[in-house]
C-alpha cells in the first residue's frame, strides 16, 4: 500500500499570515509558454507534471527541511545551478512532464522559506525541452495513449507503482490523475535504495565517493529498480515508519551485498548486468548514519511532512 504525502506542518497559516512574502524568480522572456520553441525556460514546480507514481516520502522530508532553512535569493541561486534543471518533454496539449528530479520537485512543492515566507510550489524551475508533442491544433495531435507509449517505450516514464507495472492499454488512465508532484505516493522502498546508493552500495554516475565506472553505462531508473530487488529481499510493514526504515537499513546493505543475489534479480528481470545496474564490485558500502528522522539532523517535530 503507498500513501500519499500530505504537509502537516502545524499552524502554516498562521506563520505565515502576517508575514511579507519574498517572491519567487519572475516572469521574463525564457518563460514556459504554451507552445514555446525555447530550448530551455523557466517554470513554477507546481506546473510541471510528473512521469512516475511513486518517490521516497522520508527522502522528500529531508530534501524540503534544507530547502525551508534556504532564503529566497539563496533557493534562486540553488535552482539556477547547473545539474538542477528538469528535463522535459512537452505532451500533446502543451504540458510539461519531467523525467528526473522527482524528489527534489516535491521537495520544493513542499518547501515553506522560514526566514522570508516564500512558498515552494510557486518557484520557478529551469526546463530543458528534450522532446515537444505540442500540436496547436488539437485535431493534430496523438492520443496521450499513444504518447504514454511512447515515452515508456523510449525510456522517459517509469510506469510502475512499486512493483505493479500497469498494463500497456492502461497508461492514460492511470497517468491521467498524476497532474502535479502533491499526487505522487510514498514508496518507502525507495528510501532505502536512496540510502543504500549514498552509501555506494550501487554505483551512480557523478558520485564522488564511489568508484565511477562511466558515462552511458548505467540503466535508466537505476534506483526503482534497486528499490524492487529490496522489496523482495527485506520485509517491511503496509505502513512503515521511519525507525522501521532504520532498522532496514543494514539488512538492505547486507542484501546488495549478496553478489550472486542481486546479478541473478536483476538479470532475471531486467536482463541487465552487472555493470549496467551498477554493482559495487570494487568497494563495499560506506558506513553511513542515518539519523532518527532519516536525514543529517533530526526534524523539527512540529515541522514534518506525515505519510498516511
Amino acid at each position: 500500500m503507498f500513501r500519499k504525502i500530505i504537509l502537516m506542518a502545524a499552524g502554516v497559516g498562521v506563520l505565515f499570515g502576517g508575514m511579507n512574502t519574498v517572491q519567487a524568480r519572475q516572469s521574463g522572456p525564457d518563460t514556459c509558454e504554451l507552445g514555446t520553441t525555447l530550448a530551455s525556460c523557466w517554470i513554477a514546480v507546481k506546473d510541471v507534471r510528473p512521469t512516475q507514481f511513486t518517490v521516497g516520502g522520508t527522502a522528500v522530508n529531508c530534501k524540503r527541511k534544507k530547502f525551508n532553512k534556504k532564503s529566497q535569493q539563496k533557493m534562486d541561486d540553488y535552482l539556477a545551478k547547473d545539474g538542477h534543471e528538469l528535463p522535459t518533454i512537452i505532451g500533446p496539449a502543451g504540458n510539461y512532464y519531467i523525467t528526473d528530479h522527482h524528489h527534489l520537485s516535491s521537495a520544493l512543492y513542499y518547501a515553506e522559506g522560514k526566514d522570508d515566507g516564500w512558498i515552494g510550489k510557486d518557484q520557478q524551475v529551469r526546463l530543458v525541452i528534450k522532446q515537444s508533442y505540442y500540436k496547436a491544433n488539437p485535431d493534430e495531435r496523438i492520443s496521450m495513449q499513444q504518447f504514454w507509449t511512447e515515452m515508456v517505450n523510449d525510456g522517459r516514464a517509469w510506469p510502475y507503482n512499486g512493483d505493479k507495472r500497469v498494463p500497456d492499454n492502461d497508461l492514460a488512465k492511470a497517468y491521467a490523475p498524476v497532474t502535479s508532484m502533491k499526487q505522487l505516493e510514498d514508496d518507502p522502498y525507495r528510501t532505502l535504495s536512496r540510502w543504500v546508493r549514498e552509501a555506494c552500495g550501487y554505483i551512480k554516475e557523478g558520485k564522488e565517493q564511489c568508484v565511477n565506472i562511466g558515462p552511458g553505462k548505467i540503466s535508466d531508473f537505476m534506483e526503482f529498480r534497486w528499490a524492487n530487488y529490496l522489496r523482495s529481499e527485506v520485509s517491511l510493514d503496509d505502513d512503515p515508519s521511519t525507525k522501521q526504515l532504520r532498522k532496514a537499513y543494514e539488512p538492505s546493505l547486507e542484501a546488495v551485498e549478496k553478489k550472486h543475489k542481486p546479478k541473478n534479480y536483476f538479470q532475471q528481470t531486467w536482463g541487465l548486468d552487472a555493470v549496467a545496474y551498477g554493482f559495487n564490485d570494487t568497494k563495499k558500502a560506506l558506513n553511513l548514519k542515518i539519523s532518527k528522522s532519516g536525514c543529517d539532523k533530526d526534524p523539527d517535530p512540529n515541522d514534518i511532512i506525515d505519510v498516511k
